[in-house]
């Protein structure tokens, strides 16, 4: 028999990938609608805990369960619909990525695939602006 099911996080979430980093958890989702074009509203988010099954929360502590979390990337003036994270990835030379779609404000016919650099600031991934980059570093593969 296998492992009883628990829920670790409210309602709003799915795209779920956990990342474990220094002795912390962290739970990436996505929260809004990803698929309507312009009107898209898709936003990656993350929560963070001690233990694999929770409790997760934001900065504050307030708990994903009651949908509280910390936004990492969220529309700019060129992408809206930013979501479903991969798992992050290091490079060569130990730096973390992130990869996820948007939609193009200037072609809005599909998503396309996003990269952006993670840095971590306080025990929390931070991607600069918290929104997509429009000139970036590249990894060291």
């Amino acid at each position: 028999p296998g492992a009883e099911k628990q829920r670790i996080a409210g309602t709003a979430y799915e795209g779920i990938y956990i990342h474990k980093r220094n002795g912390f958890y962290y739970l990436f989702a996505s929260v809004g609608s990803c698929c309507e074009g312009l009107k898209s509203t898709y936003t990656t988010v993350v929560g963070r805990s001690d233990n694999l099954f929770g409790p997760y929360g934001d900065k504050q502590g307030r708990p994903m369960m009651e949908n509280q979390h910390e936004v990492l990337i969220q529309k700019n003036h060129k992408f809206v619909g930013t979501g479903h994270n991969s798992e992050i990835v290091k490079d060569q030379k130990d730096q973390d990525w992130v990869f996820y779609h948007a939609v193009s404000v200037d072609n809005p016919k599909g998503r396309v695939l996003m990269m952006d650099k993670v840095s971590w600031e306080n025990g929390w991934p931070v991607v600069k602006g918290k929104s997509p980059s429009l000139e970036s570093d590249r990894p060291v593969l």
